[in-house]
């Protein structure tokens, strides 16, 4: 159940210009699910799904408290508010922009990092502003207007948004209207469903489609030849920009100097990650910062304070096995840059590095020789062992000249338990559909049991 403003039946049916039938009910909670229970008052939008359509669940709404339906059937129900619309989603999207109010949105996409960078812009922006911001990473069109419709008293709406296709960033931009977009990267990931690099650059920048007034973009050139127009971009990592210099790597993360091009000042950073790509992904929160004025000490504090999401390089001390738990979702990008970092956490605590790897999907055709290109970095950077299940293993081992195959996650625990323990560190890297966090739950299961 969502928290949102106030709404009367006729408010909601003015914003739509819909027709309401029925009591001019007031609410102020808001859902998608018939099955909410708790809650004497609230709105229930009738969306159809892939699996199903709420136009069957209206009367499960009512019955579990809703006393305003928006609903693409018009029927009468006693003491309840029936708004009716020709289209049940664009209702959503309709009143999810408008609930967003006077609250500044603040939008990111990319291939990876998105999460991360939107957990350090809501740490850093909330050092001076009341934010909100997406769940987990709830980004696709129903979850960016959830989160527009949780808006009460806010100053501020984080928004990530992802895509599986073409104009599906556009889609989301258009509800939004973002005032800063940021776009953290274009690499191969979704390069199954999109068909090219280029395919994807073009769907990242979708974001840009309504005329945001900054654009915070990667220093690369081909981001550079955008016609931004009217947009102020801000490329980072640029030397007239904003960059990360004198880089060291301590028992709780990375410490660094986050040096303004803009101002000619330079400010010493820390950031609880060990992945130096989440150096980089700092920056765009730091440019956030200075966008909406906040103290520079503030803006460092914000980055001092993020913490990674469960599953995202979050770091497992169990009692005999340093963990990285990093199996939410994978990307050759994320993967290398994941493996970079382990191999340098590990000379720094003279401990062996070794990779369980599971399957990066939505690679397409590519899929084999990605794989392989993971397994031969592998052996470059110095992995000692590489553990892996899934369909491309052998593409990863054929990469690595050596590691193990297995065919169950329980048989890579007991692998595991048996081999490793104090003197290595073991970094978990899958996508999401791997399921790879239950290797995690029970290494650590195991490890807290000896």
């Amino acid at each position: 159940m969502i928290r949102t403003k106030r709404y009367s039946a006729k408010k909601i049916a003015e914003i739509l210009g819909a027709k309401l039938v029925g009591k001019d009910n007031i609410a102020e909670h808001f859902s998608i699910d018939s099955r909410e229970t708790g809650y004497d008052k609230w709105i229930f939008l009738a969306i159809k799904g892939e699996n199903f359509d709420g136009e069957d669940f209206v009367e499960n709404a009512i019955k579990n408290g809703a006393k305003i339906v928006i609903t693409a059937k018009e029927k009468c129900y006693k003491g309840i508010s029936t708004i009716v619309v020709q289209d049940t989603k664009r209702a959503l999207f309709t009143l999810a922009s408008y609930n967003k109010g006077k609250a500044r949105v603040i939008g990111v996409t990319g291939s990876v990092g998105k999460t991360t960078v939107k957990e350090l812009v809501r740490s850093v922006v909330s050092q001076k502003y009341k934010v909100i911001s997406t769940y987990e990473n709830n980004n696709n069109e129903i979850g960016v207007c959830k989160t527009l419709m949780s808006i009460t008293d806010e100053e501020f709406c984080v928004l990530e948004m992802g895509m599986r296709g073409k104009n599906e960033i556009y889609t989301l931009a258009d509800i939004a209207r973002p005032e800063i977009a940021i776009i953290t990267n274009a690499e191969s990931t979704h390069i199954e469903r999109l068909g090219s690099k280029r395919a994807i650059f073009d769907a990242k920048t979708e974001i840009l489609s309504f005329s945001p007034r900054y654009a915070l973009v990667p220093s690369e050139r081909r981001f550079k030849t955008i016609n931004y127009k009217e947009i102020t971009p801000f490329f980072i990592g640029d030397n007239r920009v904003v960059k990360a210099k004198n880089i060291h790597l301590d028992k709780t993360g990375f410490s660094y100097q986050i040096e303004d091009a803009i101002t000619g000042k330079s400010h010493q950073a820390h950031i609880h990650s060990f992945y130096d790509h989440d150096i980089k992904n700092s920056l765009f929160a730091y440019m956030v910062g200075r966008i909406v004025k906040i103290p520079e000490n503030s803006i460092i504090n914000g980055i001092f304070e993020f913490e990674n999401c469960k599953n995202r390089g979050e770091i497992i001390k169990a009692s005999k096995i340093f963990i990285i738990n990093d199996c939410y979702n994978a990307s050759p990008t994320s993967a290398f840059s994941a493996i970079e970092s382990l191999c340098k956490l590990s000379r720094k605590a003279n401990k062996r590095p070794i990779l369980i790897m599971g399957d990066m999907l939505e690679l397409g055709k590519k899929s084999k020789k990605y794989h392989f290109k993971v397994g031969k970095f592998s052996r470059k950077s110095g992995i000692f062992d590489i553990i892996s299940c899934g369909e491309y293993s052998a593409d990863i081992c054929r990469g690595f000249k050596g590691g193990r195959i297995f065919f169950s996650c329980d048989e890579i625990v007991d692998f595991v338990c048996e081999n490793f323990g104090e003197n290595d560190i073991i970094l978990i890297k899958a996508s999401r559909g791997a399921k790879f966090e239950k290797i995690v739950e029970k290494l650590i299961e195991r490890s807290n049991e000896n």
